[in-house]
């Protein structure tokens, strides 16, 4: 270490600039992300604190004509999925009386082996 700083002492400006400029970046560096963690660390300890004593202060969001409001708009969804359901009741009802009316009037089976074209 002693040669190091005999050897820097002796160099010329430049260099003893060149690094004394890259010590003091460094430095400034490494306060700069301690301190930026420190306060993020504290920042958010705060803004959490602030949080809940907000939530404590007012705990209900949605008042009664907003509930009130969410609850007929859940019963029409309802109402209406009850109706999809029941056209796709009808229509698979539809499509099995159209199968098996065909099925009972052709009265033909196929015969076993390959159907491919060639």
């Amino acid at each position: 270490m002693d040669e190091i700083l005999r050897a820097l002492l002796n160099a010329p400006i430049r260099d003893q600039f060149v690094v004394l400029t890259t010590a003091v970046v460094a430095l400034a560096l490494g306060f700069g992300f301690v301190g930026a963690s420190i306060g993020a660390y504290f920042g958010g300890r705060i803004g959490a604190r602030r949080a809940v004593a907000m939530m404590r202060r007012e705990p209900a969001m949605i008042g009664g004509s907003q509930m009130d409001e969410v609850r007929n708009a859940l019963d029409a969804i309802a109402v209406e999925v009850e109706r999809i359901s029941e056209g796709q009741r009808f229509t698979a009802r539809l499509v099995a009386e159209r199968v098996g009316q065909g099925a009972a009037a052709s009265g033909h089976r196929r015969d076993p082996g390959s159907i491919t074209p060639h």
